[in-house]
């Protein structure tokens, strides 16, 4: 199989509405619930992707044997939530328990789900093998997760946290900030990829979140982020001979999309 471009080898992520929702008993502020399923979506690599859920395409034992794998709020590392304790396959989909930390962010989500107000969850992982189908669908035929994430923007809609049967409803309130989106869902997954990228970088380069999220109210794209990190990375450290904007960007871009080392959790959103 020929290399495929370097970011179908980058980890990524898909979102999903969790179903399957169950408090697991005698266990404090557990949730058991579906985290993903092979359900086609949309992406900005393939029109259709497919996410192989058998034995064979992911070692879940190997998984939870190596680093457990994190509960974020929306891909965020520096919002960690809790912990997936476990995880299992039933009916095509990918079943987890998963455990809520006891600080303060981490039971304002916990108290959102319970309230039926966040209802969103995304799985970050890495594709490992994959073919094309010849209706042209990216099928992935063995992969590893690296993260399950809480996020207010779903996407898949075969499995919604306290909704059993599919499909579920469109979300129709939007905050105000995003309240031009509502009924657009093309500008939608535009800015789910603009914040996830944005946070990406951020979480790269080391910056404070509180400028992360300006980037995000000011409506900076991801070019212009670069453009900015760069900028201040020249001045802290000159280069010994000019080096063009545009080349500087184009390195800069491969680098945010390039496979990570081994203790990097390096997230790439797929609408």
């Amino acid at each position: 199989m020929a290399d495929p471009p370097l970011e179908k080898r980058s980890p990524r992520s898909r979102e999903r509405p969790a179903g399957h929702l169950r408090f697991v008993q005698g266990k404090e502020r557990t949730l058991e619930f579906s985290a993903s399923s092979d359900l086609p979506i949309s992406t900005v690599y393939a029109d259709r992707e497919v996410l192989i859920h058998t034995p064979a395409a992911m070692n879940i034992r190997q998984t939870l044997e190596g680093c457990t794998p994190p509960l974020l709020f929306n891909h965020n590392r520096d919002d960690y939530i809790g912990v997936v304790e476990s995880a299992r396959y039933e009916a095509n989909r990918l079943i987890v328990v998963v455990r809520f930390d006891t600080h303060p962010r981490a039971e304002q989500v916990y108290q959102s789900i319970l309230n039926g107000t966040l209802s969103g969850v995304s799985i970050g992982y890495e594709p490992l093998e994959w073919t094309t189908a010849a209706d042209g669908t990216l099928v992935i035929t063995k992969w590893r997760w690296l993260e399950i994430s809480i996020t207010p923007m779903p996407a898949d809609k075969t499995v919604g946290i306290g909704r059993n049967e599919p499909p579920i409803k469109e979300y129709s309130i939007m905050t105000e900030q995003r309240g031009n989106y509502a009924h657009h869902p093309e500008s939608i997954e535009g800015e789910r990829d603009r914040v996830n990228a944005l946070h990406m970088l951020g979480q790269r380069d080391s910056v404070p979140r509180e400028r992360v999220q300006k980037w995000i109210e000011n409506g900076a794209t991801l070019e212009d982020a670069l453009r900015e990190t760069f900028t201040e990375r020249q001045r802290r450290e000159p280069a010994p001979r000019p080096i063009s904007i545009a080349v500087a960007f184009r390195f800069e871009t491969l680098s945010l999309t390039s496979p990570c080392p081994p203790d990097t959790v390096h997230i790439r959103l797929l609408g």
